[in-house]
């Protein structure tokens, strides 16, 4: 914890307080663990100065706790020695948390020049390995020293021991600084008893981070607890509770528990108003959930601290889940010569499987409390004194026209324990009385009010009381105002000005014009013969414009010619209406705008590598302006080949994200970004500060291969070895008449028509020269189709999707050719397939399926099977036939062969017949009959004649 703290503070703790304060049966000479420090400094027994305690034995109570350490954490075990795993773990937790305590087990023998190196060989250890230890038993057993650092390259010679290889960690030993060098010495990595125990004791925090701890485990954490410990199945999941009661009021600010596994899952349940023995009764105040990725002791704040009264009933519950370890709840139970001095009474802590069913931890074992800690801030003292209450809405006033409202305003209070909840205020016609209000009422956190309805009294004077309130309820003394005088004679209040011409607004882009708003005074008595109204550079002031004559009934003004006016400053309106005899209203302020000549700029950033490859990315997308900007920023680019492409930009405040795609068909190179936001002085900037251009390589290794897609959905993936070279690969549409020859001649295949989905796919090397050949290692091309709602149909076409086939445009035959292998995935709405080349695909529908089984026919008919090397076809068959099969019957009737998918009918339902039988024999020439059968179309027939 020392080294933790350093740099920034230095401390010397004592060692005396906590061994002689452990409060377990262990004595001094006894030795400690992890267990009695975490015990001592998560229950704030310590620790206290090693001035204030000296390492001298003796028992000290009372002295004053430096820290509040909330946090320790268990660095796991080595599995064997010179563990990688361990090792890394040392060392990360030196470099982030200061000094390791580890265990070893000390042999004086394993220890060379004056204790400087040490490896032990054969003494048990954390492996399990057992031996005789060269020491005498006053001289070995059990140690704990500190890890400072390591030397991956320390001599394995330097050991009285030579390890099986050099490395060694820097340890600090407790035997003063005459031992080792000035105390400190090296243990090799190799050492078989090194790491038997490890933690670190870390983020120590300022006794003031909070005022009460809950708790009942005083010794900690000796057992940890499963759901097979109460009779249950073995589980990664168990809750934990324990029920409190507040010693006074405050608020429940954090929970304090031990994690048993690594990235132990949690939530945190907190309910006030709690009846005993039901941790999950009264009200749910609080729940979070996170991760711990350490096990040891943590502390989580709470999201909402919760308020709790004295005397109130509150439970902590939390819900924990190991990853694996199956018993993930620490408790404090007694052990005979170790913790026997725990205690435990019913109705403080429970533990259940589910949440749901709970049992007292007593019922179980006796004098055990689950370890559960609640850390609380108590507020015993009043928030501080309002120091005025003005008369009025802005400056102090004297006199009111009004019979109906009152207004008043008063300076903040604070309270450093619990914060202001509210404001409290009253109207009467003295100090300290409250009729006209009725007693206190609650204005929010709001330092100003206006009480309207009121029944008024012309020569009376009106005073405002003001009491502020903090988060437990504790109020001020009572602050009143100096009276104000109801006068009808006086115009009534001008019930607001607003900045601008329209709705209030907080910035001005001139520099030498201002212009304002505001609602009209009254004076039921008589007229309104003037308003008039002032500008200044503070509320209420004439820096700019002395009172100037407005007339009766203007309620707005645009002034020009004004000196040349401050970019970032502000400037107010002040505004006060006369009447028929020469009174004036109080005056009425704006709340201000502010000179902004400057127009937004950008600085972007892209995020992810650079030059950009193909595919999603975003960039940082950071705002320069005085002031809040009107709308959100646009961001675009335009690409090397001059497409024009618009980002989504999300965000706020000065900080956005745009984010886009880069498609394959734009070219590599640079590409430019455009820029526009509007301020709400309504300057429109362009200009981007830095990162106005960058990169894009669209370029794909033809040797380790890569994916190239579209936002459409539209892909290829470029297998391992597919090209010797670097390929710049494309997906782009094609003009419809590029494909109408096809289309027109494409009988047994119909095109979507609601949306183009033919899609030409090429691919260049660096010279520019066409690569479309992958006959050696083939691409596997996806199309995707659009289905917006899922319910199984193309949009627009309204074509069922299981129709849908790859085809490619075999433009020598000018038709549509079915591809073989085609994989559906109805989930991403795409087809795939692997392909030997580039060419133009399309998605499309199989005619067949609009025929039933009419379509069928044979071919060649008759069939030369000496000359038609790719036997018998038949055809016609609708893709999505469900369980096809074709049965081919000679002239007697004989069933001579039956083709299934897979066996001799392809992913297209296109039947392949050799001649021959199942045997492999060929078939006799003459004529057969071939029934196809389905379990969707019924059944089809027809007639062929082979040749052998």
């Amino acid at each position: 914890m020392e080294s933790n703290l350093l740099p920034g503070e230095t401390w010397d703790f004592s060692e005396n307080n906590m061994a002689m304060n452990s409060g377990f049966d262990w004595t001094i000479n006894d030795g400690g663990n992890t267990t009695l420090s975490s015990a001592y400094l998560a229950r704030w027994g310590g620790p206290v100065s090693q001035a204030d305690d000296p390492n001298d034995g003796v028992l000290r109570t009372g002295l004053t706790v430096r820290k509040h350490t909330q946090e320790m954490a268990w660095l796991p075990q080595p599995a064997v020695v010179n563990e990688t795993a361990f090792k890394d773990n040392v060392k990360a937790a030196i470099t982030t948390y200061g000094a390791v305590y580890t265990s070893i087990y000390s042999d004086v023998n394993a220890f060379k020049n004056n204790y400087t190196s040490y490896y032990n060989t054969h003494c048990t250890g954390p492996y399990g390995a057992g031996g005789t230890c060269t020491c005498t038993a006053a001289s070995c057993g059990g140690h704990a020293i500190a890890l400072v650092g390591w030397n991956d390259a320390y001599a394995a010679s330097n050991f009285a021991t030579i390890p099986p290889g050099p490395g060694a960690f820097i340890a600090r030993n407790s035997w003063g600084t005459g031992v080792g060098e000035a105390g400190y010495f090296y243990i090799s990595y190799w050492d078989t008893s090194l790491g038997g125990d490890n933690a670190v004791f870390y983020a120590p925090q300022a006794v003031s981070n909070y005022t009460d701890v809950y708790d009942y485990d005083k010794l900690g954490f000796t057992y940890d607890l499963g759901n097979s410990d109460a009779g249950g199945a073995d589980s990664t999941t168990e809750w934990m509770s324990n029920i409190f009661t507040a010693s006074g009021p405050g608020f429940i600010k954090a929970a304090g528990f031990y994690t048993t596994d690594i990235n132990a899952g949690y939530t945190i349940y907190v309910y006030t108003g709690v009846t005993a023995g039901s941790p999950r009764t009264g009200t749910l105040a609080y729940t979070g959930s996170g991760t711990m990725a350490m096990s040891g002791y943590h502390t989580v704040t709470l999201g909402t601290p919760v308020a709790v009264s004295a005397g109130q009933r509150f439970s902590v519950v939390v819900r924990l889940t190991n990853p694996s370890y199956l018993f993930p709840v620490a408790v404090e139970k007694p052990i005979a010569g170790f913790s026997s001095l725990a205690t435990a009474s019913a109705g403080q802590s429970y533990f259940s499987s589910n949440g749901t069913v709970w049992s007292d931890m007593t019922s179980l074992w006796s004098n055990t409390n689950v370890c559960l800690k609640a850390y609380a801030y108590t507020d015993s003292t009043p928030p501080a004194a309002i120091a005025a209450v003005n008369d009025g809405s802005g400056a102090d006033i004297s006199k009111t026209g009004s019979a109906s409202e009152l207004s008043a305003n008063w300076t903040a209070s604070s309270d450093a324990e619990s914060g202001i909840a509210s404001y409290l205020y009253a109207i009467g016609t003295a100090v300290n009385d409250t009729s006209v209000t009725g007693g206190w009422l609650d204005n929010g956190l709001s330092l100003t009010v206006t009480k309207t309805g009121l029944s008024l009294t012309d020569g009376q004077t009106y005073y405002f009381g003001v009491q502020a309130k903090n988060g437990v309820g504790l109020t001020s003394a009572p602050k009143w105002s100096n009276g104000q005088v109801v006068d009808i004679s006086f115009p009534t209040d001008i019930p607001y000005v607003l900045d601008g011409m329209g709705a209030d607004t907080d910035y001005v882009s001139s520099l030498d014009s201002l212009s304002a708003n505001w609602g009209a005074s009254s004076f039921p008595a008589g007229t309104i013969d003037h308003y008039y109204y002032a500008i200044g550079t503070t509320p209420g002031g004439q820096q700019t414009l002395a009172w100037t004559d407005l007339g009766p009934a203007v309620y707005s003004v645009t002034k020009t010619g004004l000196p040349p006016l401050t970019p970032g400053q502000a400037y107010y309106f002040s505004v006060k209406a006369q009447n028929n005899m020469g009174n004036y209203s109080n005056t009425a302020v704006s709340d201000g705008q502010t000179v902004d000549i400057s127009s937004p700029t950008a600085s972007i950033a892209v995020n992810g590598p650079v030059p950009v490859p193909n595919g999603a990315f975003s960039v940082d997308l950071t705002v320069t302006e005085a002031g809040a900007l009107a709308s959100v920023p646009s961001l675009s680019f335009t690409a090397p080949d001059g497409s024009l492409v618009p980002l989504t930009v999300t965000g706020g405040g000065n900080d956005w994200v745009a984010s886009g795609f880069i498609e394959s068909y734009y070219s590599t190179g640079t590409a430019t970004f455009h820029f526009s936001a509007q301020d709400g002085a309504g300057n429109t900037g362009s200009v981007i500060n830095s990162g106005g251009t960058f990169l894009m390589d669209q370029s794909v290794s033809g040797i380790t291969g890569g994916t190239v897609r579209n936002s459409d959905g539209d892909s290829v993936v470029i297998p391992a070895g597919a090209s010797g070279s670097t390929l710049y690969v494309t997906i782009s549409t094609l003009p419809v008449s590029r494909e109408a020859a096809a289309d027109a001649s494409s009988y047994d295949s119909i095109k979507i028509r609601s949306v183009d989905l033919s899609r030409e796919f090429k691919a260049h090397n660096a010279a520019g020269a066409p690569i479309t050949d992958f006959s050696l290692h083939p691409v596997t091309i996806t199309l995707a189709y659009p289905d917006a709602n899922n319910d199984g149909r193309i949009d627009g076409d309204f074509i069922k999707e299981d129709l849908a086939w790859l085809y490619y445009m075999d433009e020598a035959a000018g038709k549509w050719t079915p591809l073989p292998g085609v994989v559906r995935h109805p989930a991403g709405n795409t087809l795939s397939a692997e392909v030997p080349h580039f060419s133009v695909y399309s998605v499309r529908v199989s005619a067949a399926s609009d025929q039933g089984l009419a379509g069928l026919k044979a071919y060649p008919n008759p069939c030369d099977l000496r000359k038609v090397s790719a036997g018998l076809v038949i055809a016609g068959i609708p893709v999505d036939a469900v369980s096809p099969a074709v049965y081919i019957y000679n002239e007697a009737g004989e069933l001579v062969r039956t083709l299934l998918p897979g066996d001799g009918i392809d992913g297209l339902n296109t039947a392949h017949w050799d001649g021959k039988t199942k045997g492999g024999a060929k078939a006799a020439s003459g004529l057969y009959i071939y029934l196809v059968r389905t379990s969707n179309y019924g059944k089809g027939s027809g007639k062929f004649f082979i040749v052998w």
